[in-house]
């Protein structure tokens, strides 16, 4: 039988691939992203939308996805790896989705090098792990919270 072999084109999904060690995350966390993540490009900020501190990823994107409404720009929260500025491991990260495209406000003017890969969940999803967790950032863990936000998604 032949052998299949996968052409991994995001720098982040071949990093996540590969065996080495992460610095940020962990194994399932890993698995659950390459599995059901998606590339995005970064994309510039878009009107109304401000720079935000650096280290507060989880929170701006949970905040900016959940007050959408007031910008009026159909964002998404999106969570999962990415090279950020300087970085050369990816590192876990969340950030906003716009028409596929990467809206980072922490770590904003992305460099060339940035890169993302995650997986983007409903808004009633991110309220909802605020709410039942305490805290932000939905992919730890990986319970049924997160895997009923994938069910959310697909039947949007």
């Amino acid at each position: 039988m032949p052998k299949c072999s996968l052409v991994i084109t995001n720098p982040v999904a071949r990093a996540l691939a590969s065996i080495q060690p992460l610095l940020s995350g962990n194994e399932d966390q890993r698995q659950f992203v390459l599995l059901h993540g998606t590339a995005f490009v970064p994309a510039d900020l878009p009107h109304g939308v401000r720079k935000r501190k650096i280290g507060t990823c989880f929170e701006r994107a949970a905040n900016l996805a959940l007050d959408d409404e007031k910008l009026g720009l159909d964002l998404r929260y999106a969570e999962g790896f990415a090279f950020g500025p300087g970085s050369q491991f990816p590192v876990r990260h969340a950030w906003l989705s716009l028409d596929g495209r990467a809206i980072d406000p922490t770590w904003w003017p992305h460099s060339p090098r940035s890169t993302y890969f995650g997986v983007e969940f409903p808004t009633v999803t991110v309220a909802r792990a605020m709410v039942e967790r305490g805290y932000y950032g939905l992919l730890d863990p990986i319970d049924d919270l997160v895997r009923s936000g994938l069910k959310e998604r697909t039947a949007a």
